[in-house]
């Protein structure tokens, strides 16, 4: 198997941040991690990726914007019964 190239690594470690967002899922709201289950789906808002669910891992506008245009999101779901936060992304292109 062929190693990744620094391209593929920067896809990847985007695609974590982008995941890391939490879409419409405020982390600093009181007793914010006791409402499982919350889903998305669609076009991703670039302000989300750059308020970064107020974590250290946030996009620059510029990167954002870019980030948003080429991927979507088949589907989200915050924080499942058992601790699981998931997102899959789908490439545009």
């Amino acid at each position: 198997m062929t190693a990744p190239t620094i391209a593929d690594t920067l896809k990847y470690a985007n695609l974590q941040m982008a995941a890391e967002a939490l879409y419409r899922f405020d982390a600093t709201k009181p007793n914010a991690n006791l409402n499982p289950g919350d889903r998305f789906s669609g076009a991703i808002d670039p302000l989300v990726l750059t308020d970064g669910n107020r974590h250290a891992s946030k996009f620059t506008p510029t990167e954002a914007a870019k980030f948003a245009a080429q991927w979507e999101v088949v589907e989200h779901i915050s924080n499942t019964k058992t601790g699981i936060i998931a997102t899959l992304f789908k490439d545009k292109s």
